[in-house]
């Protein structure tokens, strides 16, 4: 999303709260540009380049069960069968290296660019009480119907995480720098 009247672009990935983000920051700026693209393409397709560009980024495993949560929900048929429908297209992905679903795309495949300030999702309310915004509550509350222990003690969760080892990297560098002003 580009916030026009900062002149910032802030990476839209999926399940760090961009969502949320959005809600807030259309009711105050002008703002283009949103979706969930990689930040190399949508500098791309703004033709310019901002003062600043962030990025929101999660712990890799919270974000996978955020993922799997949010699939599953959507998802159709008998519960019982749903989590390894999801587990097993996701393997299948992996192992064929073919394209992954937005949803589950990996971070660091959104953050494609140099000079992006990383933003740990721990400092999300700090981040967004740097905008104005200083009583941010999720717009949306969704359930969770699968818990984190029940996905990440699935027989294919290890091969799963693994696809994401860089995500891994790329957090604990958010973590480490931690100020994003």
């Amino acid at each position: 999303m580009y916030v026009v009247d900062k002149d910032v672009f802030i990476s839209e990935i999926p399940r760090t709260g961009s969502s949320t983000m959005v809600h807030y920051f259309e009711k105050v700026y002008r703002t283009e540009m949103q979706g969930h693209f990689s930040i190399g393409t949508a500098l791309w397709a703004m033709k310019r380049i901002p003062t600043k560009t962030y990025a929101i980024i999660r712990d890799p495993v919270e974000r996978i069960v955020g993922c799997i949560n949010q699939n599953y929900r959507m998802m159709e048929g008998n519960p019982s069968t749903r989590l390894n429908k999801i587990m097993s297209s996701l393997v299948y992905n992996i192992r064929n290296r073919l394209f992954m679903p937005e949803l589950f795309m990996r971070q660091k495949d959104y953050v494609d660019v140099e000079d992006v300030v990383l933003v740990p999702f721990d400092n999300y309310n700090n981040f967004m009480g740097f905008f104005g915004f200083l009583e941010v509550k999720d717009v949306f509350q969704e359930k969770k119907p699968l818990l984190k222990q029940k996905i990440t003690k699935h027989k294919l969760w290890r091969e799963v995480i693994v696809f994401y080892e860089q995500d891994f990297l790329l957090y604990n560098a958010a973590k480490e720098k931690g100020n994003f002003a």
